[in-house]
């Protein structure tokens, strides 16, 4: 029954353009009822980092690949992400996974592996699929979704945020990490690359005939979750019930995450307990962004950012247009330091500079170039 019923499920991919709270409200949905939605696995990302070739790989080797990635890989040992915990489970993943990519007659082996994962796991928790009405999956980086729209035609939902303060959570995460403690090039490299490309696919998707998107606005859901939870899942066609309100992966409490409130970042910036009840008031989450940037960047970013500041009403005022130009050149040169430096400095620097201008003006060509992921 799984097998034939989660081809009948419509498909939404949640997405984000970087540290927008994604996580968060894929734990809203992890509960529900009528949602059939695995901990934060991505479909593209993990492929993309992996070099997982689907193609050239025969079933055997796409089931083994996921499975072992699934079981062993550092990242999905975090409670947002962990769904096999022991070798039997990672055995009974992969015949399923490899059951389903045998038996499918569907011909594009992307869709294929999307969809065996999906059925793997629902027969690993013993899921009856027959009684969701919807498939969520979560596609960490909006840049991604490409993909979804060659091939499954989903309908996305965009989860947003003030782009000050995603900028500011991501790279106050880096200063935790390196030992400069600052932000280096590689880390502001790929803030600005997600935001980018993402801002990019969420003007074509606006532009297009077809208006299968819906943005999910982090500010509204911390001031009044139940009546936006509410709304949202009406939009989606779900019924509404009270588990949508609690933060929760596998039915587990989940605390959340921020990258000011832990101090040992390289353990992962996931919560041990809950964050105070204050600490995402709006004008606490302003304090944070505005007291971690600097008065320069602040008026960079307000400038670079600016279009889609203004779009999603977080600023009132548009900037001038020698005022927005005279922000691109600025960015080329903030965060152009790195932790290790291999040959000489200054050569280094203007490396960095040129791959800046490239992430900046050619972002797709410098995903292929640099390892920015």
């Amino acid at each position: 029954n799984n097998f034939d019923n989660l081809k009948k499920l419509k498909i939404y991919i949640l997405t984000a353009h970087s540290h927008n709270g994604l996580d968060w409200i894929h734990s809203l949905f992890d509960s529900h009822k009528e949602i059939l939605i695995m901990p934060g696995f991505s479909f593209m990302r993990t492929i993309t980092i992996y070099k997982i070739d689907l193609i050239n790989y025969d079933n055997s080797k796409i089931a083994k690949t996921f499975s072992d990635i699934f079981y062993k890989i550092k990242a999905y040992k975090l409670q947002r992400r962990n769904f096999i915990r022991n070798l039997k489970q990672r055995n009974f993943f992969y015949k399923k996974m490899l059951f389903y990519l045998n038996t499918s007659n569907e011909v594009n082996i992307f869709k294929k592996s999307f969809f065996s994962i999906h059925y793997a796991f629902a027969e690993l928790y013993k899921i009856d699929i027959s009684k969701k009405k919807i498939l969520i999956a979560q596609e960490h980086v909006s840049w991604h979704c490409e993909f979804y729209e060659k091939t499954i035609n989903p309908h996305y939902l965009f989860v947003i945020r003030d782009f000050r303060a995603a900028f500011a959570g991501s790279l106050n995460a880096g200063t935790k990490i390196n030992k400069i403690k600052k932000i280096t090039s590689n880390q502001f490299d790929k803030v600005l690359i997600n935001w980018i490309l993402g801002t990019r696919f969420i003007k074509k998707l606006r532009n297009s005939k077809n208006k299968n998107y819906t943005y999910i606005i982090n500010e509204k859901m911390n001031y009044n979750l139940e009546k936006e939870m509410k709304k949202l899942c009406k939009n989606i066609k779900v019924n509404f019930y009270k588990s949508s309100l609690k933060q929760t992966f596998l039915g587990k409490e989940w605390y959340g995450e921020s990258s000011y409130l832990m101090k040992n970042i390289e353990k992962g910036t996931d919560l041990n307990k809950k964050a105070p009840k204050d600490y995402y008031l709006l004008r606490n989450v302003k304090k944070r962004w505005s007291n971690f940037l600097s008065q320069k960047e602040i008026s960079i970013f307000n400038s670079f950012l600016n279009e889609e500041l203004v779009f999603f009403k977080y600023s009132k005022s548009k900037t001038s247009f020698l005022r927005y130009i005279y922000s691109i050149v600025q960015i080329n040169f903030i965060y152009l330091l790195q932790d290790k430096y291999f040959f000489n400095t200054q050569l280094i620097i203007l490396r960095n500079i040129v791959r800046r201008f490239l992430v900046i003006n050619f972002p797709k060509i410098s995903l292929k170039i640099f390892n920015i992921y």
